[in-house]
């Protein structure tokens, strides 16, 4: 089995009051250690390694490994811990650093004497225990010979080799660098291991139940801490995605059955009291559903038995130092089934039944006993370091299981979390209060939580320390504006105060600077009779302290959620009142506000204190005096101007590109900002943390996404930028009470709650005047599709929502200065809304509607009450807002079918809707923005400046609010309407992204009016005029021609609004024979003529139109063997290359190049570019469109690492390429032969 928590090789030092015979113990080790008995292994070993390759040197190679590692194991038990013996570890990495040393090894691991073999998989293992795996370089031999020994040895045999190799195997691949490694992924790759490894654990879940031998439990703990090993790299477990008859013939498990064996085997390892073993496999689960989709939705599934494996690893578990019944096996197990619990919560049902019982109640456990590592501190015993990590993990566990599912922002119903019910029944309550407190008053005494926190826990899935953080963030989810049940005033006072605790830990010192000596001199004893407490001694003292800031950003955060909830402001509101009075009053709320910007030292937790300060009118009036406004907003530009400058050098030093001169020294010192960044403040962002949920680990399309997004950030960016984001929103925002009319349109929160309104137009000019002139483009590039998909998760949409309501509040159009491909589309669409006019009777001025947009003819036809008349275009309505259509426009017809002539008007039949006495002009023209542009113009903002609402009065103004309020809500537009009526976003709440609405209309056909083809190339016209003879050309046969020629259909507003190109040619006063629309049949569309030459690339051009990035298509799309597919992604890259620069799209055009020119750089430019095929077809493309970026791309990938199997295997592409080309990639590769043989 796998001892966690100990090497194996160290023993340990029992119990801390048993200090003699410890002391005892070390003298007697010191005595026998000699430092230059090390010295001699080390150079034995240099002198062996060489001859390694010889198989008749093994077992010499391998006694001096063993000496070499018994001598290092001496040196550093003599030290007293395993964390010490600095000079040991130092002389032990030097030597597993030299050159041929993992390859010395490597053939003493793979040689077929077993004896010799297990020698050296032992003493490895114990060399990787002396020093830290990060110090060394990762070796693809040896971890391909190591995997290869754990799959070599049959289940039957002796499993001590095996054993050893996978505990070796599995401290290699602890450090993060060693799967980072192409060379170590394509070595375990070509082994071809993992899928033995998921088959031989298949294969034991599966034993009792068949007739021939069972296997050993002891025969499969080899292959699951193997598979826990590799469980990291997603890419390594692609087989799983297979269907069932290919997995059949491959020999390898399909998703399903992999989980139901994984949890069959963790099972049953727990009933026999087997927990490492079982530990082992629920890692290997935990990585896999975190990872992994279709792995997740298998072991969720009731059949699976994941409750019962569960159950089984949690049942009688103890989590305090006292519990002796429980041994740190079974709590090293209950961890692991919690990181499981944790990484398949998004597909977790909510408990229906008892099943889960006893897992819930351990998770209740485990939270309160976190409390105690803060009570008992981190030190080093060994046998409470697996409870406190279960402890850990416990609440790790409940965090996530309290994650709410996400939501539209504004929705009336927003879902609850499914575990919130089972959880709250069983006291979680009262653990979180426990915990939360235990960690507060540990911070205060103690001056941080660094000192207590338990260090850098160990295991798959961890790579933070068992702090209160997660504690904070399963409060914060519980604590939700409209959810029941409410949390109690005691429990809400309680939370409150540790709430403060912990955010005063890292804030600005107290400024009663008497009442400071007062409370660090006055004993226990003497505080009841009037001493200050201990939180004004220990307020700031935890700053720069990692853990200390980690948890007061999540208690910060707890804290604006305390005083949002209507059950729990009161309480929240009085207890801030206090210690904001114990603290230093106005004075210490101004050092808040100066500690606001970047050069003070802004953070996460300060900015939430801001924001819940200026909730109170004395703290908000000692803000603003102290310019906290100012400073938050320079913090928010000084963030995106430098992760901005960061993504362009990136880009730039990827491709290989020289920025000016100017330009240059600016992004270079932007650049060097990022050190400074990350130790700024030394917290973490949660999934890093976590370590679950990660796919952009290994993910492939991971590496493209950091070249196409607008920003480069930094850890912590995402949370100080919305911390900073609701400072601001509550430092400029005035409130206001729900309007007396408008309570049929409220949302989930309770109707009289406290609401935010936009400034007026004086104090908006007053405060413009304060603030950065780049704010509102700052505030525009954060609330765009592409800024909040920088930040990726939870974290963009939470960002993306409370930008659009800072827009709203400091009256910036969210739509000027947006940044990215969805910020195109949005402003060709926005210039397409036709314009309002009025008219009189119910006759229809087809001139006027006509006339009404520029870009495209309308095909919808508003009417109002008071005669203005809105015209819009059926599409984009169909696509953002359907309500807004009658019920028969929004049918689905069958993909890749036109519409019904019904439902796809032409411009000379309208649809007339006409629309109630209730909405104005005002109210409908900012539905039809928001629908058309994704986001808040300035148009909605006005609310009382316009010159028509000053002349009639605040009544008009009000009226026009509530109108659009309640015709936002009726259209199914809840952000605008949420945004309309200034309520902040609630946890899980997101905003619908216009870009994504736009593509599935493309893919659905719905609305369609426009039939596009590619062009027809002369190899196609040669091979129709091969099929069809001259006799027979006749119209007929042309037209049965057209019809099987690959189209798409898509639509003409959308298309007209992005292409002046298209506009051009539809337009009927051009007299071009594509505006000529065709009516027959069933059939209303027009024929359009797209500028690609495959159906590859017509497709990827409909989704750069309607997306704005080409990123979209090329990440979706899967990469296929040339037998199934006419064009590689790269073909079709440079195809659409062409074809954007034509139509004189030339940002999309210069992403498309910069996929190639990165995908012919990277390390495995095989598989991106379909082969050494896949790169001359499109080496052939690039030069025939004479696309000279993605041309020196290819050639130097082909003659640098291809050209004489590019010759010789590709005989018939080569000779196509043209021959300047083919001699300017035989000089360079005959120079690189010549500089390599030099």
């Amino acid at each position: 089995g796998v001892a966690r928590g100990s090497t194996g090789v160290f023993p340990r030092m029992g119990p801390r009051g048993d200090t003699g015979t410890a002391l005892a113990r070390l003298r007697e080790l010191r005595v026998g250690f000699n430092a230059n008995q090390l010295k001699e292994a080390s150079e034995r070993w240099a002198r062996c390694r060489d001859s390694a390759c010889n198989e008749r040197e093994h077992s010499t190679v391998a006694r001096a490994l063993e000496v070499l590692s018994l001598r290092a194991a001496e040196g550093v038990r003599a030290k007293g811990a395993p964390s010490r013996g600095g000079p040991v570890r130092a002389e032990i990495a030097a030597v597993l650093r030299s050159v041929g040393t993992f390859d010395a090894i490597a053939y003493i691991v793979a040689s077929p004497n077993l004896s010799t073999a297990f020698v050296a998989c032992t003493s490895l293992e114990i060399l990787l225990g002396v020093v830290n795996t990060h110090a060394t370089r990762p070796s693809a031999v040896l971890i391909a010979a190591l995997a290869v020994r754990v799959v070599q040895d049959e289940p039957g045999a002796d499993v001590r080799t095996a054993l050893a190799a996978a505990q070796a195997l599995k401290r290699l691949t602890d450090s993060r660098q060693t799967l980072d490694d192409d060379d170590v992924v394509e070595a375990v790759r070509a082994a071809n291991v993992v899928p033995a490894f998921a088959k031989r654990l298949v294969d034991f879940a599966k034993a009792p139940t068949r007739s021939k031998l069972v296997i050993s439990m002891d025969a499969v703990a080899p292959c699951a801490i193997a598979a826990a090993a590799f469980a990291s790299r997603r890419d390594l477990w692609d087989f799983l995605d297979a269907p069932t008859e290919v997995s059949s013939a491959q020999s390898a498990p399909t998703a399903s059955v992999l989980a139901e064996a994984l949890v069959s085997t963790a099972t049953r390892c727990a009933c026999e009291e087997r927990f490492d073993a079982a530990a082992v496999v629920l890692d290997t689960a935990a990585l896999l559903a975190a990872t992994r989709h279709n792995f997740r939705e298998a072991l969720c599934r009731p059949e699976s038995g994941f409750a019962r494996a569960t159950d089984a690893c949690v049942k009688g578990v103890g989590f305090l130092e006292a519990d002796i019944s429980s041994s740190d096996s079974s709590a090293a197990a209950a961890a692991s089934a919690f990181r499981a619990l944790a990484a398949a919560t998004p597909d977790l049902a909510a408990p229906m039944n008892d099943e889960w019982k006893p897992t819930i109640e351990a998770l209740v456990r485990g939270v309160a006993a976190h409390g105690e590592s803060a009570r008992s501190g981190a030190g080093d015993n060994c046998d409470a370091q697996s409870r406190r990590e279960a402890a850990a993990m416990a609440t790790v566990a409940v965090a996530s299981l309290l994650m709410p599912k996400r939501w539209v922002y504004g929705a009336p119903h927003a879902p609850p979390a499914p575990w919130r019910a089972s959880l709250l029944a069983a006291g979680l309550v009262k653990a979180l209060c426990e915990t939360t407190g235990a960690w507060a008053d540990a911070g205060i005494m103690n001056r941080g939580l660094a000192a207590v926190a338990q260090t850098p826990i160990g295991g798959v899935g961890w790579n933070g320390r068992g702090g209160p953080e997660h504690a904070w963030c399963a409060v914060e989810r519980l604590v939700v504006p409209g959810e029941t049940p409410c949390l109690g005033t005691e429990d809400a006072a309680a939370l409150t105060r540790a709430a403060l605790a912990a955010v005063a830990l890292v804030a600005p010192p107290s400024t009663r600077r008497e009442q400071v000596v007062s409370s660090i001199l006055a004993p226990s004893e003497s505080r009841s009779q009037g001493a200050p407490p201990p939180l004004v001694a220990g307020a700031g003292a935890g700053a720069r302290d990692s853990v200390a800031e980690a948890a007061a950003s999540a208690a910060g955060r707890v804290l604006c959620a305390l005083l949002e909830c209507d059950a729990t402001r009161a309480v929240a509101t009085r207890a801030l009142e206090e210690t904001r009075n114990l603290l230093g009053g106005d004075e210490w709320t101004m050092c808040v506000g100066r500690h606001l910007s970047l050069g003070v030292g802004a953070t996460p937790a300060k900015a939430c204190l801001a924001a819940a300060l200026a909730r109170l009118p004395t703290g908000r009036g000692a803000l603003v005096e102290s310019g906290a406004v100012t400073r938050v907003c320079c913090t928010l530009v000084e963030l995106v101007s430098s992760a901005k400058a960061a993504a362009a050098s990136r880009r730039a030093e990827t491709l290989g590109e020289t920025i000016g001169e100017s330009e240059g020294e600016n992004n270079l010192d932007e650049a060097r900002d990022a050190r400074r960044f990350e130790s700024r403040a030394g917290f973490v962002d949660e999934s890093s943390v976590m370590g679950l949920g990660d796919d952009s680990y290994s993910s492939r399309n991971t590496e493209e996404s950091f070249l196409f997004a607008p920003f480069r950030w930094r850890t912590g960016d995402a949370s100080l930028i919305a911390a900073s984001l609701k400072a601001l929103v509550e430092l400029v925002a005035p409130r206001d009470t729900e309007a007396p009319g408008d309570k049929s349109v409220s949302s989930t929160s309770s109707s009289n709650a406290e609401t935010l309104t936009s400034l007026p137009a004086a104090l908006r000019e007053t405060l413009a005047s304060s603030l950065p002139i780049s704010l509102p483009e700052t505030l525009a590039a954060l609330a765009s599709e592409a800024g909040a998909a920088s930040f990726g998760g939870d974290a963009g949409d939470e960002i993306r929502c409370w930008s659009l309501l800072a827009c709203r509040c400091v009256g910036a159009d969210a739509s000027v200065g947006s940044v990215g491909g969805a910020a195109r589309v949005a402003h060709a669409l926005k210039q397409a809304l036709p314009d309002q006019f009025k008219e009189s009777g119910d006759d229809v001025d087809e001139i006027a509607v006509l006339s009404a947009s520029t870009v495209s003819p309308p095909d919808v036809y508003f009417v109002l009450h008071d005669g203005t008349r809105q015209p819009a275009h059926a599409a984009v309505l169909n696509a953002r807002c359907p309500a807004l259509l009658p019920a028969m426009n929004t049918e689905v017809p069958p993909a890749g079918t036109p519409n019904n002539p019904d439902l796809n008007l032409s411009p000379k039949h309208f649809q007339v809707l006409k629309l109630g006495h209730g909405v104005t002009p005002g109210a409908l023209r900012a539905v039809l923005e928001w629908v058309y542009a994704g986001a808040l113009t300035a148009r909605a903002l006005e609310d009382g400046d316009s010159e028509n609402n000053k002349t009639n009065g605040l009544e008009t103004n009000e009226n026009e609010t509530v109108s659009l309020r309640r015709l936002a809500r009726k259209c199914g537009t809840h952000e605008l309407s949420e945004l309309a009526r200034g309520r902040r976003p609630k946890l899980g709440a997101y905003t619908r992204c216009l870009t994504d609405s736009l593509v599935t209309q493309l893919r659905s056909g719905r609305c369609a009016d426009v039939k596009t083809f590619a062009e027809e190339t002369r190899e196609d016209a040669e091979e129709r005029d091969e099929n069809v003879s001259t006799e027979s050309k006749s119209k007929s046969t042309r037209e049965a021609h057209e019809k099987t020629r690959k189209h798409a259909f898509a639509h003409r507003v959308i298309l007209c609004a992005r292409v002046s190109f298209f506009r051009a040619a539809l337009d009927t006063r051009h007299g071009f024979t594509e505006s000529v629309q065709t009516w027959g049949g069933a059939e209303s569309t027009i024929r359009l003529r797209c500028p690609v030459t495959s159906p590859e690339s017509l497709e990827a051009l409909l989704v750069t139109l309607y997306s704005g990035s080409c990123f979209e298509f090329f990440q979706s799309c899967r990469r296929v063997p040339l037998s199934h597919s006419k064009e590689t992604a790269a073909t079709t890259a440079i195809n659409l290359a062409a074809g954007l620069e034509y139509l004189m799209l030339h940002e999309e055009a210069d992403e498309c190049a910069l996929f190639v020119v990165f995908a012919s750089g990277a390390a495995d430019w095989r598989e991106r570019l379909g082969g050494v095929r896949g790169a001359l077809r499109a080496l052939s493309a690039a030069a025939a469109h004479r696309r000279w970026s993605e041309l020196d791309a290819l050639l130097g990938v082909i003659s640098e690492n291809a050209y004489q199997e590019a010759v010789e295997t590709a005989p018939d592409l080569w000779q196509n390429i043209h021959p300047e080309l083919r001699e300017a990639m035989r000089r360079a590769h005959v120079q690189r032969t010549r500089a390599l043989r030099a």
